[in-house]
């Protein structure tokens, strides 16, 4: 099949569901860059990834946001409430890519002992 020609589906809640965590690891970010910045980090390395987790899920969020404010929309027979949004090969990847950065991002931070995670 013709990679032009195909079509991806990613569930409606899935994509609030991305969209809530990129908002809540932004918060993070800048918490952590406004209230720590040149305290506790003694490492570029570690400021770079704090940055760069913002930077991805603020891209990700307003690729997402794009996506949602004219979405096609495909439902399930006999199960409305399971909408899924219909979604091109490029928004798929682009989608796709910022996630899989996004994974390694944290990963890192957390390995070096930064959460990722609002408490």
């Amino acid at each position: 099949m013709d990679e032009q020609k195909r079509t991806y589906a990613l569930s409606l809640d899935a994509l609030i569901d991305i969209m809530d965590e990129t908002t809540d690891q932004c918060l993070l970010g800048r918490k952590w860059l406004e209230n720590y910045a040149g305290t506790i980090f003694d490492s570029n390395y570690t400021i770079s990834l704090i940055c760069d987790m913002h930077s991805v899920n603020y891209k990700l969020f307003l690729e997402i946001e794009r996506i949602l404010e004219d979405p096609v929309f495909y439902e399930y027979e006999g199960e409305p409430d399971k909408k899924q949004v219909l979604l091109s090969p490029d928004d798929a990847e682009v989608i796709q890519k910022l996630m899989v950065s996004r994974y390694y991002v944290n990963d890192e931070l957390n390995r070096l002992f930064v959460s990722t995670v609002l408490n």
